[in-house]
């Protein structure tokens, strides 16, 4: 999978019952806008189209630059720009 201009490295594993794993390793400049962010849905949408029946586990990891976001908590507090905006959404529909 490619996407154009977003830095992002994308490994498929297998368990033992053959079930895909994904895990994304990623990279969101802290300059960059919510549209940067919205290229990670490329890739989601991919997976999750071509996995119809099973859905394969997916776990995204990296440095997002998103230091307003409460990390090490379940409440998640208000985002006050639109790229942290926009990442929640994404989590909110893959998560």
């Amino acid at each position: 999978m490619f996407v154009v201009g977003f830095e992002a490295i994308l490994v498929r594993l297998y368990t033992s019952n053959h079930r895909p794993v994904y895990i994304c390793s990623m990279y969101h400049p802290p300059d960059k806008k919510s549209d940067y962010i919205e290229l990670l849905g490329t890739p989601l949408e991919i997976l999750k189209a071509t996995h119809r029946n099973t859905p394969p586990l997916i776990i995204i990891a990296g440095d997002f630059n998103y230091p307003q976001l409460c990390w090490h908590s379940d409440d998640v507090v208000e985002p006050v720009d639109a790229a942290s905006s926009a990442f929640l959404d994404i989590y909110d529909c893959f998560a």
